[in-house]
């Protein structure tokens, strides 16, 4: 399913053409309310990472970093993160080299010191949901679990929909699929076996 195939889905289940214009904004509403539940919050990637450059842009889906570490044989350990005002004060410190800090502003990452060479690094983030679009019609989410995508973008419908005797079944189904999410990421996580993408960035 894409960005397209997910809003004719959504139309599909209303049953309400003329709310053709709205699905748009009930999906992106779904996403901001899917970001804003801590049981998508959970799930963690790692990715290699070449840092070769300050002000280098992060990954769309990137919710918060968990853990950034070299992974090469010549530089070794954590890359710590570190907020905009203590970076600056880092910089002054460290000057040009390997970075030991990093710093996350306008979803874009800053070192301290400012490289000056090609680091292997490995980025571990936990995943947020990406905003669908016509250019980026589809993301993690949407290929892995299009039902609680099509749900909660059911439940946004809900100040069209007003009194709908179908808006409390969503809500619900929507509910058990977000606790089964929390559950199997839980048990991956125990496992051991986190999603790891093969694609380096940088």
């Amino acid at each position: 399913m894409d960005y397209s195939e997910l809003q004719s889905t959504v139309l599909d289940w209303l049953n309400r053409p003329d709310l053709t214009n709205a699905v748009v904004g009930f999906i992106a509403d779904a996403e901001a309310r899917l970001n804003r539940d801590t049981r998508l919050g959970g799930l963690t990637v790692s990715v290699p990472f070449k840092i070769n450059a300050d002000a280098l842009p992060l990954p769309d889906d990137l919710r918060a970093i968990n853990s950034w570490s070299y992974d090469g044989t010549t530089y070794y350990g954590e890359i710590e993160t570190v907020d905009g005002g203590s970076l600056a004060r880092l910089r002054g410190q460290y000057r040009d080299g390997a970075p030991r800090y990093v710093a996350i502003m306008g979803r874009k990452a800053y070192f301290a010191p400012v490289p000056t060479g090609e680091y292997d690094t490995v980025l571990s983030y936990f995943l947020r949901v990406p905003a669908l679009s016509n250019t980026a019609p589809t993301n993690w989410l949407l290929d892995e679990h299009p039902d609680i995508y099509r749900l909660a973008a059911l439940v946004e419908s809900a100040p069209y929909l007003r009194d709908d005797e179908r808006l409390p079944m969503w809500e619900r189904q929507l509910d058990e699929r977000l606790n089964d999410f929390a559950r199997a990421t839980e048990a991956e996580l125990y496992s051991g076996s986190l999603v790891r993408r093969v694609n380096p960035i940088g």
